[in-house]
Order: structure tokens, then sequence, then C-alpha cells
């Protein structure tokens, strides 16, 4: 059975995959030009949408601007919530495109204020040269207690060396195996972010190839204690 909102696993199959597109177009949701990246997105979509209220404030850390990022596309018309995103790549440094709030900025030193956000959103973006600690201690510094932080990434188990040094956006690809992960939760902790669940790390194929590299999705939750 696939299973559609958990939160805590990895992408495990295409079929699994194309679970979640479909179920984006029954829905009459924004679709992700990428079709591998409807999977995360759907699932942070589908998760802060059932646990978050119209008058909530949420940031999509990282976040490109439609039709590249749905997240916050979605958001807003599942909930029409309060909804920023941050990105350094923005041409300007604050604008609002169709009640969405995109500001210019680096997503570990932000200028929101504390506890500003009930729920944070970071898709594909840690495995691009962020400091894994500074991320932590700003998303932390963001959320409200009892706030949600949901992050996705690259991920294989065993480590998968980029020996070349084959770079995306400026950094060399990096994808974290377990042991990383493990090890980034264990930073998050120090933090006062702790997984709402177990996280599920097993994996059956290697469903993105991407610059010559097989690997999969991991996406996790954590909530601020």
């Amino acid at each position: 059975m696939i299973e559609l909102i958990d939160t805590n696993t990895t992408l495990k199959s295409l079929p699994e995959l194309k679970a979640h597109l479909d179920l984006a177009k029954r829905l009459e949701l924004p679709i992700h030009p990428d079709p591998r990246k409807n999977w995360d997105n759907l699932k942070a979509a589908l998760l802060f949408a059932s646990q978050f209220e119209p008058t909530s404030r949420i940031l999509d850390a990282g976040a490109d601007k439609e039709p590249t990022s749905v997240f916050l596309p979605t958001m807003r018309q599942l909930l029409g919530c309060e909804l920023f995103g941050m990105n350094l790549n923005y041409e300007q440094e604050r604008e609002t495109i169709d009640h969405i709030s995109y500001v210019r900025g680096d997503i570990s030193t932000t200028p929101f204020p504390n506890a500003y956000f009930d729920g944070i959103t970071s898709l594909s973006v840690i495995e691009h040269g962020v400091n894994i600690d500074a991320y932590f201690s700003e998303m932390s510094r963001l959320l409200r207690p009892g706030g949600l932080l949901l992050t996705s990434t690259d991920y294989w188990p065993d480590k998968i060396q980029n020996k070349g040094k084959i770079e995306a956006y400026g950094q060399p690809v990096f994808i974290f195996s377990q042991l990383e992960i493990e090890q980034t939760l264990s930073q998050a902790a120090q933090h006062g972010l702790h997984p709402t669940g177990g996280i599920d790390f097993n994996v059956q194929n290697k469903t993105i190839s991407w610059l010559g590299f097989e690997y999969t999705f991991i996406i996790f939750t954590l909530q601020k204690c």
C-alpha cells in the first residue's frame, strides 16, 4: 500500500511517485514541472493543510517561485494562510505575488522575528551547501512552540561519493546517507527539534537519476518543543 501523507519516510518506487502525481492532478493542485518533485510537495501540503488554520503563518525556506516551486501556491489553494518564500536568488528584495510574500535572503540568517511561523518547509535545499547546524538553529528560532519543520533531501542508505566533485547550483552534489541523516537529526535535537514519529529509512529502488547519480528522496518532519 502506498502511503500518501507519511512525512517521515523515503521515496521507495516509481509507482509511489506516480501515485502522488496522480493525486495532485485529481485534486486539481498546482503541478511541479519536474514530476519527481510532486512527491515531497504534495506530502508537505497535505500535512500542513491538516495541521494548520487559515490564520497560520508558513515559510518555504529556499523556495523558487512558480512554476518551479509549487508548495506555496498549493497551500494558497488548500488553506489560504499567510505564506512566505525565501531564497538568495530572488531579483527583488521583497515582493508579493498572488498573496505570497517572497523575501530575498539566506535561510540560515533570516530577518523574521522569533516564533514568527507555525510551519516551515525546506524541500530539496539542504543538500546544496547549507550549514546544517545554522539551518536548524534559525528554523528553531523562527518556529513557535509546537510548530513543524518539514525537510526533504537527496538520500541513499549507503554513502554515494562524489569523487569527481560534480556541481549543481554552485556546490558539489551531496547525497545524504542514513548515517548522515541520523547525525542531522541529532543536530536538530540540540535546537529543540524532534521527529514527529519514527523515520522509515528503508528503500526499494533508486528512483532518481540526475547528473550521473542514482538515489532517492527522504522526507522528515520535526516539531519544536
